[in-house]
């Protein structure tokens, strides 16, 4: 009995111990004012229906907005973007190009589109001046840019035959994301990776999970850290897995960039496809390094031009290129530097002075 009252009396102290640990870690996080960071909030409507293989486009003349806040409760930042009554983000243009204009078109996902950022703050708004003003003198430079959230190659090609192409591009800037590899319609038998219930309790959290991060925000710090750990892991291998070459999504994507290439060939427009890395590390690389060749690798093999982002922002601070901890698209300097990149390779390769 005296070895069973000092093992009990052992752990009763090691408990309390903990138990006092916690509280004063507990304290500390209040005290120091920390706490996981706040959700962005957007506002507004950005998109309309359309018919299919589109299903949804920009809503010309609508104004939409993104609040990121430091801290619960605070005023925050307000971002604001619109679209113009032409349906895409930018100022509006002749539909016939003037004489001695260069009219560059982008398309792309939100990466292009510019989500959380200004319209004068997108990549393709600041290629506009990069390349307008080159060697000192304004030039006559239009770039337009017709990305859409969550667009992929397939919807991408349908808009640019049936859309883009009215506009006379010079050059066609088709900006890559490691996502456009996922399939619309998968065949039977094809399972995408999905995120595992960890990350799926932590992510919308519910019942008890819930009720211990609103009380404590030790615990609340701790889940968010662990949600956006198993997160990173689970887009890193889900990524890896949808590169191969069984997932029909590759192939899809594969056609229909080299379908653009030869429509661009066609119609008398340059097009560039552009690989824009996720802004994350993985090694001494970014995370989407070895995915790209793929893509990248196959479709130069058949002529058609490519340009790789990540040399751009290798060595770089990025978590300060990207929005916000929730939100990993690339903030106003992260933009800067994929334009200013996309404008050194247009000169290199004649397509702009």
């Amino acid at each position: 009995m005296r070895r069973i009252r000092r093992a009990l009396a052992r752990l009763g102290l090691a408990a309390g111990s903990l138990l006092a640990a916690l509280l004063a870690a507990e304290l500390g996080v209040r005290v120091l004012g920390l706490h996981p960071p706040v959700q962005p909030e957007p506002g507004g409507t950005i998109h309309r229906p359309a018919d299919p293989p589109l299903d949804y486009e920009p809503a010309p003349g609508a104004r939409f907005r993104w609040t990121y806040r430091e801290a619960p409760g605070d005023a925050g930042t307000v971002v604001a973007g619109a679209i113009n009554d032409q349906g895409f983000r930018g100022p509006a243009v002749a539909r016939a190009k003037p004489p001695g204009t260069l009219r560059v078109a982008c398309l792309g996902d939100s990466y292009t589109f510019g989500w959380g950022v200004s319209d004068d703050a997108t990549w393709p708004a600041q290629l506009r001046a990069a390349l307008a003003a080159a060697d000192g003198e304004e030039r006559a430079v239009e770039v337009l840019n017709f990305g859409v959230s969550s667009y992929e190659p397939r919807r991408e090609l349908h808009l640019l035959r049936e859309r883009v192409v009215a506009f006379q591009p010079d050059v066609v800037l088709i900006a890559f994301f490691r996502n456009d590899v996922v399939s619309r319609d998968p065949p039977p038998g094809f399972e995408v990776p999905m995120p595992g219930p960890l990350i799926r309790r932590l992510r919308r959290p519910r019942g008890w999970i819930a009720d211990l991060r609103r009380t404590s925000r030790l615990a609340d710090l701790a889940a968010d850290g662990l949600y956006r750990w198993a997160g990173t892991r689970y887009r890193t291998g889900r990524h890896r897995d949808l590169y191969g070459e069984e997932n029909p999504g590759l192939h899809e994507a594969r056609a229909d960039l080299l379908a653009a290439h030869a429509l661009g060939e066609e119609r008398g427009f340059a097009l560039v496809v552009v690989f824009y890395p996720e802004l994350r590390p993985v090694g001494s690389h970014l995370s989407t390094h070895a995915l790209y060749p793929a893509v990248r690798d196959w479709l130069a093999d058949r002529g058609v031009r490519t340009l790789d982002l990540e040399p751009a922002f290798e060595g770089r601070d990025l978590p300060a290129l990207r929005n916000h901890p929730y939100d990993s698209h690339p903030n106003p300097a992260g933009h800067r530097i994929a334009a200013e990149a996309i404008a050194a390779y247009l000169r290199t390769e004649g397509l702009a002075p």
